[in-house]
């Protein structure tokens, strides 16, 4: 078992899964091309209130679901300066976009756990793997189910907002089979 040294585990800290805020950047990036200003502003993407959680309970589920590790407080590293609270207000994202996240934090933790298994594992194709979370996020995703219509419109659309921005093609590419 591999120690794992926490500074502060009492430390709170707004954890989520990497596609909760990239879903968040990509919805406000949908309405800044459908409605361009009107949405050009600052805007958190973060966890709902109930998921979040301290440095060690995020590093006792990693531990649970990863079936390895062993936490050690180190009083050594605790010298370091270190806010003890970081929270998101993400209150605006939800009442203005419709954005809310769609992960608990359970399933936040488990999804990342798995991802490193299979990556450390070299025994997978990762973008496969990758691919196929992603496709599972996006389906979990709420208010996805009231951009579904849009999405053909949007995906048929960027092209042409790229081009009219004179911005090369191969600096967006989506996967061929998004």
């Amino acid at each position: 078992n591999i120690d794992i040294r926490l500074r502060n585990p009492l430390s709170i800290r707004p954890w989520q899964h990497v596609l909760e805020p990239l879903s968040g950047y990509l919805l406000l990036g949908q309405k800044l091309l459908e409605e361009g200003k009107k949405y050009a502003e600052g805007f958190n993407f973060g966890p709902k209130e109930e998921n979040i959680l301290t440095v060690e309970d995020v590093t006792k589920k990693t531990v649970n679901f990863y079936k390895r590790g062993k936490i050690v407080t180190d009083k050594n590293l605790s010298n370091l300066h270190e806010a003890n609270l970081l929270m998101l207000n993400i209150e605006k994202a939800e009442k203005i976009l419709g954005w809310i996240p769609s992960y608990s934090a359970d399933t936040a933790i488990k999804e990342t756990v798995e991802w490193y298994k299979h990556f450390y594992a070299k025994s997978y194709n990762m973008y496969d793997f990758t691919m196929k979370q992603i496709k599972v996020y996006e389906e979990s995703i709420k208010w996805n189910k009231s951009c579904e219509k849009k999405k053909k419109v949007w995906q048929e659309n960027i092209i042409e907002k790229f081009m009219e921005k004179n911005v090369s093609l191969n600096t967006f590419r989506l996967p061929e089979n998004y």
